[in-house]
């Protein structure tokens, strides 16, 4: 027994954590186009010359991609020009292991007849997607 020994009690209050909301999302990055290209909506889309099988027949499925089993779609954004030309494709969404490269190969290499505003050709921007998809033979 230890006697003289005097032990003080303190009370401890019990806090409360204020949760704060989340900070608002940042805007989207906008995308710049140069200055000379003006963008319609058209009254008559662009078509490929040869129909979209022109595209399919091009495509050469990468081995890489063929060997791992990757199938999916990669979307291909770009302009159709005044005579049907496309220009700045780039990838939007894409499934790698070669197919984004191929996608935008076929794509570039398309010829199309030009979207239409009020009769007149003009430069329409396009999203265009490019189907892998494996034959049941492999």
């Amino acid at each position: 027994m230890v006697s003289g020994c005097e032990v003080a009690t303190e009370e401890i209050l019990q806090t409360k954590q204020i949760q704060k909301p989340p900070p608002p999302p940042r805007p989207p990055v906008p995308v710049e186009v140069p200055n000379d290209e003006i963008l319609k909506i058209p009254e008559k889309w662009p078509q490929p010359i040869g129909g979209l099988s022109a595209l399919s027949a091009k495509i050469k499925y990468p081995e890489i991609a063929r060997k791992a089993g990757i199938e999916g779609s990669v979307y291909v954004r770009f302009v159709v020009d005044e005579q049907g030309n496309v220009r700045n494709a780039q990838v939007e969404k894409g499934i790698g292991a070669g197919c984004d490269t191929e996608a935008l190969r076929v794509v570039r290499s398309l010829r199309f007849r030009p979207g239409q505003k009020d009769g007149k050709p003009v430069n329409v921007q396009m999203t265009l997607p490019v189907q892998f998809k494996l034959s049941a033979e492999g």
